[in-house]
């Protein structure tokens, strides 16, 4: 099953400088993102075009022209909001709003902007009408759960608010450098670590406050680990290349293949048990924004 953001950006979302790369952190995140219909929305964000000033509406179109091309790319994928015709599949879809959790918390809803409102309406009904997709409503303010003491309940609130720790990518980072970096083996395993802890934790109990201030913890606990396990990698690579240099001299020297032989399964076995332990490193639910951060940032 995909695992979707859902976006309802603003025009001044768009025009924001850094929009470009908050949709890349997004993306290192889900498989694919979306506005719900991509066409209708385009269609919104250019009726703006003739409000503004030429550099703005420049940039504007810019940013559309950006956003066509995702799409091309399948990045940003198409998910419009099909209309049923069939009376009892409309009322089932009116049922699951009215009962979402969310929704039905006056409190949580008061404090959503209209844009957000929409988002997660988008999602939930994305959700009901897409069998193969798991959409998750991206909201653009986070202040309410990010300032308050209030419980994260949703994978999506805990991703969130674990991303208010991650720094924005480089503009010099281009999409494919982002496919490039999700495509990893490595990063995949550390996205799905990731992913399993944010469940877990969307079913403790934990804070807002709590939750943004473990991942600070188990992000510096993870990177400090991580300092020393690649001193004791470095140490072991100069190990193995100067006295395996000398072991394979003097063993060729005496022509003796078993020993040369043994020297090289015993080093790529050191390497390799240094490399399972990093798998096992305190604070490893953040690896995968630690890496990114280390190479995309």
């Amino acid at each position: 099953m995909k695992r979707v953001g859902v976006l309802w950006p603003t025009v001044l979302d768009v025009l924001s400088n850094s929009y470009n790369q908050e949709l890349k952190q997004l993306f290192l995140i889900y498989d694919n993102l979306t506005f719900g219909d991509n066409e209708n929305n385009l269609e919104r964000l250019s009726k703006f075009l003739p409000l503004f000033p030429s550099e703005l509406e420049e940039k504007l179109r810019k940013r559309i022209y950006e956003f066509e091309a995702l799409i091309d790319q399948n990045i940003l994928i198409n998910l419009p909001l099909i209309k049923s015709s069939d009376q009892n599949k409309s009322k089932e879809s009116k049922k699951i709003i009215i009962d979402d959790p969310f929704i039905k918390d006056k409190k949580k809803v008061k404090n959503l902007s209209h844009e957000d409102f929409i988002t997660r309406m988008n999602a939930l009904f994305i959700n009901q009408q897409y069998s193969n997709i798991k959409a998750f409503p991206i909201v653009q303010n986070n202040a309410y759960f990010t300032k308050t003491t209030e419980i994260a309940t949703t994978q999506t609130e805990v991703i969130n608010l674990a991303m208010t720790n991650f720094p924005i990518i480089s503009e010099n980072v281009n999409w494919e450098r982002i496919i490039e970096f999700k495509t990893d083996k490595d990063s995949q395993l550390k996205l799905l670590r990731l992913l399993n802890w944010s469940t877990d934790l969307s079913k403790s109990n934990y804070s807002s406050q709590e939750i943004i201030e473990k991942v600070k913890y188990l992000t510096f606990e993870y990177e400090e680990a991580l300092k020393l396990h690649d001193l004791k990698f470095e140490a072991s690579t100069l190990k193995t290349y100067f006295i395996g240099a000398i072991e394979l001299i003097e063993n060729l020297a005496k022509l003796n293949l078993t020993a040369i032989a043994k020297s090289g399964l015993e080093a790529s076995k050191e390497h390799i048990e240094l490399l399972e332990a990093e798998r096992q490193l305190p604070g490893g639910e953040m690896a995968y924004f630690v890496k990114a951060k280390k190479e995309l940032m």
